[in-house]
């Protein structure tokens, strides 16, 4: 029994592959802005707090504030590369 022709078009381009990677890239500094910004409103430290280590509303409100920039600086950048990404992805499958 013969082999099936192969298809030209099984696999990913590189171009395809760039997208996926710049899409990736995009997720994961969406998600590294969030974290920045929640990380800071949770506080120094890891593990539970008690009662004792609270934080009072006003030093929450200042952390958070400051640190608001930087999150959305590196959640604009992941939402950037993730567009590139779709529409590098976009443009190669419509050239095939």
């Amino acid at each position: 029994m013969p082999l099936p022709e192969p298809r030209a078009s099984v696999g990913w381009s590189r171009t395809q592959k760039w997208a996926v990677v710049l899409i990736a890239l995009g997720v994961i500094g969406v998600l590294w802005g969030v974290f920045h910004v929640l990380e800071t409103a949770n506080g120094p430290g890891t593990g539970p707090k008690v009662f004792a280590q609270r934080r009072s509303y006003n030093q929450v409100k200042v952390a958070v504030h400051e640190s608001l920039p930087g999150g959305v600086l590196r959640a604009a950048l992941g939402a950037t590369l993730w567009y590139l990404g779709v529409r590098t992805w976009r443009r190669s499958t419509a050239a095939r």
